[in-house]
C-alpha cells in the first residue's frame, strides 16, 4: 500500500473489543486534528496459517485537504485509500496509469516523520 497505517482485524476477537481499539485510533486521529481514512472489508486473516475469513479494518493518516479541489479523475477522500477508485470524470478515466494513481494516492500521505510521531504515539495508547 502506498500510504502508511494502522491495521485491525476481528479474528479471535469480540466486535466490542475490535470498535474499542479502532476507536482509541480514530480518536487520537481526531483529537490531533489528522485526516484520515478508514476501510472496512472481509478477507483473509493476517496470519498467513488461518484459513478462516475475517473481518479488517484499515485506518489511514492523510494529508488534510482544506478548499475546493482541483479537477481530477478521482480524490484521495473516502474509499481511493483502499483501492476503490470512484472515477467522477469519464474523459479522465482513459488517461489513467498506475503510476499516476500511485502518484495521486502517494500525495495524500503524511511525511514519514509525522507518521512515524503519530505511529509512536498510537503504540502508547496500546501500552
Amino acid at each position: 500500500m502506498p500510504c502508511p497505517g494502522f491495521a485491525f482485524q476481528l479474528q479471535n476477537r469480540n466486535t466490542e473489543d475490535l470498535s474499542r481499539d479502532i476507536h482509541k485510533v480514530a480518536d487520537y486521529l481526531s483529537e490531533h486534528e489528522v485526516a484520515h481514512n478508514m476501510f472496512l472489508t472481509y478477507g483473509k486473516s493476517f496470519d498467513s496459517q488461518s484459513t478462516e475469513p475475517t473481518i479488517r479494518v484499515f485506518l489511514w493518516p492523510r494529508k488534510k485537504f482544506i478548499g475546493i479541489k482541483e479537477e481530477a479523475a478521482f480524490n484521495v477522500a473516502v474509499v481511493e485509500l483502499g483501492g476503490h477508485l470512484p472515477i467522477k470524470v469519464e474523459e479522465l478515466y482513459g488517461s489513467l496509469t498506475e503510476e499516476s494513481i500511485e502518484e495521486t494516492i502517494r500525495s495524500a500521505c503524511l511525511g514519514d516523520q509525522e507518521y512515524l510521531s503519530i505511529k509512536q504515539n498510537v503504540t502508547r495508547l496500546f501500552s
